[in-house]
């Protein structure tokens, strides 16, 4: 366990401890390298990897009682999780197949099998685990951005545009606090910064950014994509009070951004992160329907990223 480093985000100390180089610098990818602020609470990690086919994790900070359930919750199309059978040490999740098991968690922590990108489902593992510890927050799966002291949520689905437009908004001179996870405090109605890395997709975007990835020959992913730190194309950022939402609706040739009325789809549109829903807490959704309720919302047509930018810029800064 030659390898530490801490992180620090949405008020979280999150503290790494391994013998695998790679997987400090997959966290860093996903998560920053901001070094550690004041904590509202700490999560540390213990990632064994070894030299064989399995490794171990260990968490500590967090009262969580069920990690495969919590596992499964995060099943995605990149993550498709799926309950293993059964193991005699411990309870095992699977990847797609549920014979290709991935996790075991038993008395002893988590082991793992090091199966191709182990160290990003284990990055993602321990970075959503670290986020069940801010029970203050909403955690959404949005990029967020403050027009002059604006908060505005950028809410839609995966490949609406949300760190397209996030990005252009910043070309423009606004804080870009993050690309694709937004957190939210109900109780002070502030939008935190989550100042991960960038991660910029294949395809069109703002011509401002699109000059700077180039210039600085930042590399490819085996996806395709590029992470930047924010705070190379930008500089930093502070908290701001939430003052819009922005519901991506789709892609145009001529964007649009019409005021509109929030409703039930509105609500299930806010795509929270399932450590915002974990234990079922009927708090959450309260807390997201006030949001709704106090904010100015706005339907949102993505054309050309630096027009849609202006549109919108307009919008949120009229009556």
């Amino acid at each position: 366990m030659n390898c530490r480093r801490s992180y620090s985000i949405a008020g979280i100390e999150i503290r790494i401890e391994t013998d695998d180089a790679g997987f400090i610098a997959e966290f860093s990818d996903l998560c920053g390298g901001s070094a550690p602020d004041r904590a509202e609470a700490v999560l540390q990690a213990a990632l064994e990897a070894g030299a064989g086919d399995e490794g171990r994790l260990v968490l500590i900070g967090d009262d969580l009682t069920d990690a495969p359930e919590f596992v499964l919750s995060m099943a995605s199309n990149a993550f498709p999780f799926v309950p293993g059978p059964s193991n005699p040490h411990g309870v095992a999740v699977a990847l797609g197949d549920p014979s290709a098991v991935l996790f075991v968690f038993g008395r002893d922590g988590c082991r793992f099998r090091k199966v191709p990108r182990w160290r990003r489902l284990l990055a993602h593992f321990v970075f959503l685990r670290a986020l069940r510890l801010r029970r203050d927050v909403l955690f959404f799966h949005a990029a967020s951005v403050a027009m002059d002291g604006r908060g505005v949520l950028l809410v839609g689905p995966k490949g609406s545009g949300k760190t397209t437009l996030s990005l252009a908004l910043g070309a423009r001179g606004h804080a870009v606090l993050g690309d694709e996870t937004a957190a939210y405090v109900p109780a002070s109605r502030q939008l935190l910064t989550m100042r991960r890395p960038a991660n910029i997709k294949p395809g069109p975007r703002s011509r401002e950014i699109d000059r700077l990835v180039q210039s600085a020959g930042f590399e490819r992913d085996e996806d395709g994509h590029v992470r930047v730190p924010l705070e190379k194309l930008f500089g930093e950022a502070a908290p701001a009070r939430l003052h819009s939402v922005a519901f991506l609706r789709g892609f145009a040739t001529v964007p649009g951004v019409v005021r509109s009325q929030p409703g039930r789809e509105a609500l299930r549109s806010l795509q929270p992160l399932a450590t915002t829903l974990q234990d079922s807490n009927p708090r959450s959704v309260l807390d997201m329907a006030v949001l709704l309720a106090e904010a100015r919302c706005f339907d949102v047509s993505v054309g050309d990223a630096d027009a849609t930018a202006a549109a919108l810029e307009a919008a949120v800064a009229g009556p």
